[in-house]
C-alpha cells in the first residue's frame, strides 16, 4: 500500500473529511499549553485531533517576526472575523425569514 500524507494549516474542510472518511482521514496537531489568554506554549508532541483555532500569530511570535508584522496580522484577522460573522448572521436572518414565509404560506393553505 502507498502512504498519502498531506499537511496543511487553516483548512477547516479537511478537518470535517475525518468525520466522513474516518478510515482514509486523519488529523494531528501539535499539542500545547495555553501559557495566559494569548499566549502558548508547544509541547512538540503530534496528538491526535484538529486544533480547536489557529495558532499563527504565536509560531509567528516564535519565529520572532516583527512585532509591527504581528500586530498587522492581528488586526486583519479580527476585521476577517467580523466579516465572516456579519455574513453568518446575514444569512442567518435570511434563512429565518424563508422559514418564516413558508410557515405562514402553509398556515394560510390550511
Amino acid at each position: 500500500t502507498k502512504c498519502f500524507t498531506l499537511f496543511v494549516t487553516h483548512y477547516q474542510f479537511i478537518c470535517q473529511m475525518q468525520d466522513e472518511l474516518p478510515l482514509q482521514v486523519q488529523n494531528h496537531h501539535m499539542s500545547f499549553m495555553e501559557e495566559g489568554q494569548d499566549k502558548i506554549a508547544f509541547m512538540y508532541r503530534l496528538v491526535r485531533g484538529s486544533a480547536q483555532r489557529s495558532f499563527g500569530l504565536n509560531v509567528a511570535l516564535l519565529a520572532r517576526l516583527p512585532q509591527s508584522v504581528v500586530d498587522r496580522a492581528h488586526s486583519k484577522s479580527k476585521e476577517l472575523e467580523e466579516k465572516v460573522a456579519k455574513r453568518l448572521r446575514w444569512h442567518s436572518a435570511q434563512m429565518v425569514g424563508r422559514v418564516c414565509e413558508m410557515a405562514a404560506g402553509e398556515g394560510e393553505g390550511a
